[in-house]
């Protein structure tokens, strides 16, 4: 049987040939934030949240699971 294509795919097409500059970016964009989203959540399940310079002070026990991943400043 004969399937017609689908209208969404046939809009895309269009868009491409009329304004690409503008498909272009928006395909760019949506890598982008994929991207950000995955780097973010990597970021923050790995507790790489250790800001190296701080306008105020934290105080960390020992038995604070944060301890593990703070870094001495010095060792860089």
């Amino acid at each position: 049987m004969f399937k017609p294509p689908s209208r969404n795919f046939s809009l895309l097409k269009k868009g491409w040939n009329e304004i690409p500059e503008l498909i272009g970016s928006g395909f760019m964009g949506l890598i982008g934030i994929a991207l950000s989203i995955f780097n973010l959540h990597y970021y923050y399940k790995n507790g790489l949240d250790n800001r190296k310079y701080k306008l105020e002070y934290t105080v960390i026990r020992d038995d604070d699971p944060k301890a593990a991943f703070v870094r001495d400043p010095c060792e860089c």
